[in-house]
């Protein structure tokens, strides 16, 4: 009997585009790969706003979408948000100085608590799994220092999405353009303006499910600064894909700080 994790990824690429998936253009930019992965010409997202009544709500342990919103807020993934008024209190917890000092960056119910050990979770409690559950993540905020002479002092948002089971994924995959339209289903968004399906990623990622051997891979997005990372690790017998992204969310003084509001696609 196949996995539940192989009959994810079988539904992925047995499902019926839909009409507005076959009228998308695609536009070719640099390649990697000989069959590598294209960018679809889409619409952003409208910016992400936060509802003033409440913070993050849950409607269901399985399907938790965020709420409507009335203000700017952060996409920390596709089930929670962030206000300003939410990251002030992380920002007065942290203390804005304190490096070593860390905050899990997920809280909703919906979230699956972390079993493993990993160097990079630190004090992530929870994860989040996506639909159809390929893949998961954590984070955590931190204090970024003045002394960096790139970033001035802000808070940092560390958030790391895992493919896992790369064997699996291996034998299902023939291409970059296989794997795009496979990650392309969960819809995550690294940054109000970065996908994780978009091309530049999905080849740096194809290259690590083929060759899991190679260096890590990084690029950014020039809307908002983020940092994005992509390498392999192997976790027991296991082979995976992480992406990690920085995300500077600035000094948290004032609500129309530029590096927040290019964070909340602003």
């Amino acid at each position: 009997m196949p996995s539940r994790f192989l009959r994810n990824i079988r539904s992925v690429f047995h499902r019926q585009p839909t009409k507005k998936e076959e009228a998308r253009s695609l536009c070719t930019t640099n390649c990697v790969f000989d069959d590598w992965a294209t960018s679809a010409m889409e619409d952003l997202p409208p910016p992400y706003t936060h509802s003033p009544e409440s913070e993050t709500l849950s409607q269901d342990k399985t399907h938790c979408p965020p709420p409507p919103f009335a203000s700017p807020c952060l996409q920390i993934c596709p089930h929670e948000t962030l206000s300003f008024e939410a990251l002030q209190k992380i920002a007065t917890s942290l203390g804005m100085g304190n490096a070593s000092e860390t905050i899990d960056a997920l809280t909703l119910s919906c979230h699956e608590h972390r079993s493993q050990s990993d160097p990079a979770a630190k004090d992530a409690k929870y994860v989040c799994t996506s639909s159809p559950g390929l893949l998961r993540a954590f984070g955590t905020y931190s204090s970024q220092g003045s002394q960096d002479p790139i970033h001035p002092r802000s808070v940092l948002l560390s958030f790391h999405w895992d493919l896992e089971f790369l064997d699996g994924v291996r034998g299902q995959v023939d291409t970059a353009a296989e794997l795009q339209h496979f990650l392309g289903a969960d819809g995550i968004w690294l940054c109000p303006h970065k996908r994780i399906s978009d091309s530049d990623v999905i080849n740096a990622i194809y290259g690590f499910v083929k060759w899991p051997s190679g260096n890590e891979v990084r690029t950014s997005c020039d809307c908002c600064d983020t940092d994005i990372k992509i390498l392999a690790r192997k976790e027991g017998d296991d082979e995976m894909c992480r992406v990690t992204t920085k995300r500077y969310l600035g000094a948290v003084e004032k609500p129309d700080d530029p590096l927040w509001l290019a964070q909340c696609g602003v």
